[in-house]
C-alpha cells in the first residue's frame, strides 16, 4: 500500500474536530516546506551568482554618477 493510501486510511478514522486539527497541522507543515524550498532556491541563486561574478562587473560611484549625468562635485 502506498504512503498516500495509508494516510488517507488513517485520516478516515478521525472525527471532524480531529480533522480540523490535522488540517491545521498539514497547512503548517506545507508552509514550512514551501519556505524551505524557497530558501534553498535563493541560496542556489546566490551561490551561482558568487561563483560567476566578475570583478569587472563592479561599477565605481564616479562612473555610476557619470552614467546618470550627476555631478558629484556639485553635491
Amino acid at each position: 500500500m502506498s504512503t498516500k493510501s495509508l494516510c488517507i486510511e488513517l485520516i478516515d478514522t478521525f472525527n471532524d474536530e480531529q480533522l480540523s486539527n490535522v488540517l491545521q497541522l498539514l497547512q503548517s507543515i506545507k508552509s514550512i516546506a514551501d519556505e524551505a524550498a524557497d530558501e534553498a532556491y535563493c541560496q542556489a541563486l546566490l551561490k551561482e551568482h558568487l561563483k560567476d561574478r566578475n570583478e569587472n562587473d563592479a561599477v565605481t560611484l564616479e562612473n555610476f554618477a557619470k552614467e546618470l549625468e550627476i555631478d558629484l562635485d556639485a553635491l
